[in-house]
């Protein structure tokens, strides 16, 4: 029964002339009643002294009010999550234990280190929860690319509408990462005796949430290659592009150098390899059918970009040359 009485019948005995007799009863409301009017009878009989019998009824009218409640059995709820990675850590519950249906449910995540953007709710809110009834939410942390490794942690509030709130912990773990990565792996190129220029660029990328230290060493012997830095760090989610750059002042034609450059961290993946080989060939300019040569030079500064430069090469017959062939070359050195 919603509504109980701590008794259903009393005695006065016998009342004196001028006397009177009282009773009290105490009225429960069980929890969970619903709102309303109620109404509670008590009945009265007598024996009067001519014996004979009376009785009276008397009505007490009692108002249970709205009374929603919001509680969330849960205190904590802890996980390891990953920078770069989104993961359900865990769930809590939202129980109403009033007598009245909770409405307009959201929730938040406030205070400490954690931003609320990091934290997903599933579902995202509630429009209603009738009384005596539960729904569990489930929790979710996106943590951003390069997030330093640490403890974080805020208070989920759960807030309704038409009562207030409740709240528990998230305390969230981002383990260190120091991983990195290099490319290419191995770069090679055909080049020219006595020239000076860039074998290839190397990237070395820091995917991890911790600055790097970096060192560029030989493993093996160079003779006409060597790098454009050979120390460097790396803040977290950055990246840092060094040359392998060539002088093969000296160089014999035929000669194929390949040096191994050691990439080496601070970080728990120690050292990377890329090997840098070199070709030394001679472009032939004159061939031996040839009967006339003329070289044509352009100079010019383009910078860093690729261009198309147009050149007009015109050759003239005097018509006493047989077996003309006008071949024309175009040399980059």
């Amino acid at each position: 029964p919603e509504i109980t009485s701590n008794s259903t019948f009393e005695q006065c005995g016998n009342v004196p002339s001028g006397q009177n007799c009282s009773k009290s009863f105490q009225i429960n409301i069980s929890a969970g009643t619903s709102p309303g009017t109620y109404w509670v009878n008590s009945t009265t009989i007598w024996i009067n002294n001519n014996t004979a019998i009376n009785t009276t009824n008397a009505y007490t009218e009692i108002t249970v009010e709205s009374n929603p409640v919001l509680e969330v059995p849960e205190t904590e709820i802890t996980g390891t999550v990953n920078h770069s990675t989104e993961k359900k850590v865990g769930s809590f519950n939202v129980n109403s234990t009033g007598n009245d249906a909770l409405s307009g449910i959201e929730f938040n995540c406030t205070g400490g280190n954690l931003p609320s953007t990091w934290v997903s709710y599933t579902p995202t809110s509630i429009s209603s929860l009738p009384a005596g009834s539960n729904q569990t939410i489930s929790v979710s942390v996106s943590v951003p690319d390069g997030t330093s490794p640490g403890n974080y942690s805020c208070r989920i509030n759960a807030t309704s509408g038409n009562d207030g709130s409740d709240w528990l912990w998230l305390n969230i773990t981002v383990p260190l990462d120091d991983s990195w990565t290099r490319e290419p792996e191995s770069c090679q190129k055909n080049v020219q005796a006595n020239q000076t220029g860039v074998l290839c660029t190397i990237t070395v990328q820091n995917t991890g949430n911790v600055p790097l230290n970096f060192n560029i060493t030989p493993e093996t012997l160079t003779n006409y290659t060597y790098p454009s830095a050979t120390s460097f760090s790396i803040a977290a989610q950055g990246s840092y592009s060094f040359n392998i750059n060539y002088n093969t002042t000296g160089a014999a034609v035929g000669e194929q150098n390949t040096t191994t450059y050691k990439i080496s961290s601070n970080s728990s993946l120690s050292y990377q390899l890329t090997t840098a080989t070199l070709k030394i060939v001679t472009i032939p300019w004159w061939n031996s059918y040839w009967r006339y040569r003329k070289a044509i030079y352009l100079n010019e500064t383009f910078g860093i970009e690729r261009v198309i430069w147009p050149v007009e090469v015109n050759v003239s017959v005097d018509g006493h040359i047989n077996n003309c062939t006008k071949e024309i070359r175009a040399i980059s050195i």
